[in-house]
């Protein structure tokens, strides 16, 4: 891949470049039509030449399959051919701007919020075009910005819209209506950004009901042009080695509701890869308001592991609550120091079935959060910053984070309210 700045954009590089246009705005704009996009075209070659930096990206045989435009320390546009998305091509082309033109600032199309919250993402500041009217017609901004250089009669006609479609978005330029959710727009930010990207619209509409009338989907659609979306969930750790000790029977049989605290356990082991070292993390957590009881981080998932786990929990119980606490079959849990721990406890033990997860569906659903809410949201510049995050993390789950089953409450909330 090579990548070097066009100092001017000859008319044999403007045809490549329009073609890596419109194949992107094809496969990314999907609210524009294709009359919308043959008009936009017309205006593309103009835009390109009028940049101050060109930067182009060519593949082994020289090919162009992505270019970027700059004015200042602000990107204007960036556009890949749809087979080089994914390849990591864009963002070799944004770090290229950022280090050789100081690029802070994104022109981006509110219509478009994946690129939105693409930038956002990444820490730079969105400038959000608003060029689209209620239809969808891109062009009275246009005609608005090069009144002062062209007649408008001509850009009505060359950009085929009503007349009357530009003079009634003309005065809207002149004099911008408030916007009735600006503040509910601020409010939804502070959310997302205090819980670190991990809430969606239904945590967030929770929160704004504390102070506005509001409903869910206008929340949800706020949002999507805000930028702001969920993660996607992974996979976790397996511990089966076979059946190296006592199989417990399944007392839980997915009864995964609990009338009070201390009723019913459970845990489970997930593992972590980051900087070449393995990382291990060991939760219990209470069915009742999901709650992490006590849990423990190490880089090898040995006996000390689950062990040191317990000790913290019992300290939390008194003996002989013949509560149950479940787990998958995992070979610590069919150690016998283990459940010679749990017996001379007074704790029932429980097991999943063989190679049957949702059996403890409630401990694969907390590291599905875990990974989504911070491994997969956070960068991190060492393992002990990852390890000082997710400390951090399991405290604000437990004391902060609502959860919508628990009326809106903080598991520690909704323990101390219920007591």
């Amino acid at each position: 891949m090579t990548i070097y700045e066009v100092p001017e954009c000859s008319d044999s590089l403007l045809q490549p470049i329009l073609t890596i246009w419109e194949t992107s705005v094809r496969a990314t704009h999907h609210f524009l039509s294709n009359a919308e996009i043959a008009r936009i075209r017309d205006y593309v070659p103009q835009a390109v030449r009028a940049v101050e930096h060109l930067v182009l990206a060519e593949d082994a045989f020289g090919t162009p399959v992505a270019f970027l435009g700059a004015e200042g320390h602000r990107l204007e546009m960036l556009f890949l051919a749809p087979p080089e998305r994914g390849k990591g091509i864009g963002r070799q082309l944004l770090q290229y701007g950022v280090q050789h033109y100081g690029i802070r600032e994104v022109t981006v199309n509110e219509q478009n919020p994946q690129a939105v919250g693409f930038y956002e993402h990444l820490g730079f500041e969105t400038y959000r075009r608003t060029d689209c009217d209620e239809n969808g017609d891109p062009y009275s901004l246009v005609i608005w910005e090069l009144r002062h250089e062209h007649k408008i009669g001509l850009l009505i006609e060359i950009a085929d819209i009503p007349r009357s479609t530009y003079y009634y978005y003309s005065k809207q330029f002149d004099h911008p209506k408030p916007d009735r959710y600006a503040e509910i727009k601020t409010e939804i930010r502070r959310i997302y950004e205090e819980s670190k990207g991990r809430y969606g619209y239904r945590r967030i509409t929770k929160e704004l009901k504390k102070k506005f009338v509001i409903n869910h989907k206008t929340v949800q659609k706020l949002m999507r042009k805000m930028g702001i979306f969920c993660r996607v969930r992974m996979h976790k750790y397996n511990s089966y080695k076979g059946d190296v000790g006592r199989i417990a029977p399944n007392l839980l049989e997915r009864d995964f509701k609990a009338d009070q605290p201390n009723q019913k356990w459970v845990t489970d082991v997930t593992e972590f890869a980051l900087f070449g070292i393995k990382l291990y993390l060991s939760p219990i957590i209470d069915l009742y308001n999901g709650e992490v009881i006590s849990y423990n981080l190490s880089r090898h998932p040995n006996l000390n592991q689950v062990t040191d786990m317990l000790e913290k929990a019992f300290s939390k119980i008194p003996d002989n609550t013949n509560l149950i606490l479940h787990s998958d079959q995992g070979w610590q849990y069919q150690h016998k120091h283990y459940q010679k721990m749990l017996k001379e406890k007074g704790i029932r033990q429980s097991m999943s079935r063989k190679g049957n997860c949702l059996d403890n569906a409630c401990a694969e659903n907390f590291f599905s959060l875990l990974k989504t809410e911070l491994l997969y949201l956070q960068e991190f510049h060492s393992v002990e910053h990852f390890i000082e995050e997710l400390h951090e993390y399991i405290e604000w789950y437990n004391n902060k984070r609502i959860k919508l089953k628990l009326n809106g409450l903080s598991p520690i909330d909704f323990r101390q309210e219920a007591a």
